[in-house]
Parts: C-alpha cells; structure tokens; sequence
C-alpha cells in the first residue's frame, strides 16, 4: 500500500464512520468487514446490455420515431436522438453508472423519455437499475483488498509497503 492508500485507510479505521466497531474487531474480522461487498452502489454497465433490453421490449422504433419527431418535445426528443446515439454499434462499450453527473443525466433523459410515453415507469427502473450492486468499504474508499496484515501494521503506527 502507498503512503496516501494507508492514510486513508487509518482514518477509516480511527473514525469509524458507519459505526461498524472496527475497535472491538480482531486484524482479521476488521479485514474482512472492510472488503466485504455489502454497501450499495452503482457500476458500470456495458451498452449491450442497454441494447439488449431495448430491442427485447421493442423499443428502438418508438426511439426512432421520437428522434425524427420535429414537433416532439425538445428534451425528449434529444433524450432519444441521445438513447439511439448510445446503443450504436461500435460507439459505447459502457455507461458509467457510478458518475454521478452520468448517472444524473441518465435518470432526466430517462425521465423524459417517460413522459414522452416511449417508456414506462418500469422501464425506468429496471434501465436506472441495470448498474445497481454492491461494494466493499474498501472499494468505497478507492482502495483495493486489504489484509489482515495490513490492518495490524496500521494498528501499530507503521507505514506504506510499497
């Protein structure tokens, strides 16, 4: 671990902020709390799989008809040409779910393909969570896997490794 990686894990460590106990914990119990995936969290998610829900709902000609709709609302129509922009082939491999700005401006373009009918409330869902999962703490922090080891020398004072 580096020198700032340490860092950040000792203060994880000395303030405890989701109170998990981490004082009462043993070296090992301590790693194994920080790097089980047990946090909500958002991941990235690749355009095939954006495309393949499209395609098996029969969404892309409502998408198309949208986008080529002069007189269509102008936030749901460029949600649309966006949407079809997207999911081209050979344009996107993922979607960072995990950016919040990307995760914003895809729930707003979402939103109005919703209100444009092109989607319904449970398409938005079931899109808004194709990036849902689970993090470790240590994940949440930035950090790789930590070890037991790892947790015993931040616990004696020591320093970086590597």
């Amino acid at each position: 671990m580096t020198d700032e990686e340490l860092q950040i894990l000792r203060d994880e460590i000395a303030r405890d902020p989701l109170g998990r106990g981490y004082d009462a914990m043993s070296d090992e119990q301590l790693a194994r709390s920080l790097n089980t995936a047990d946090r909500a969290g958002r991941a990235s998610v690749p355009v095939s799989r954006l495309r393949r829900y499209l395609a098996l709902r029969g969404l892309y000609r409502p998408l198309k008809d949208l986008a080529g709709d002069a007189m269509a609302d102008p936030a749901a129509r460029a949600a649309a040409e966006t949407a079809l922009a997207i999911t081209a082939a050979g344009a996107f491999e993922t979607v960072d779910y995990a950016d919040a700005d990307v995760y914003g401006a895809l729930s707003s373009a979402l939103g109005a393909l919703q209100s444009a009918g092109v989607l319904t409330a449970g398409d938005v869902t079931a899109l808004l969570g194709l990036g849902d999962t689970l993090l470790s703490r240590t994940a949440e922090l930035g950090l790789g896997a930590v070890g037991h080891l790892d947790i015993a020398r931040i616990r004696r004072g020591g320093g970086a490794t590597s």
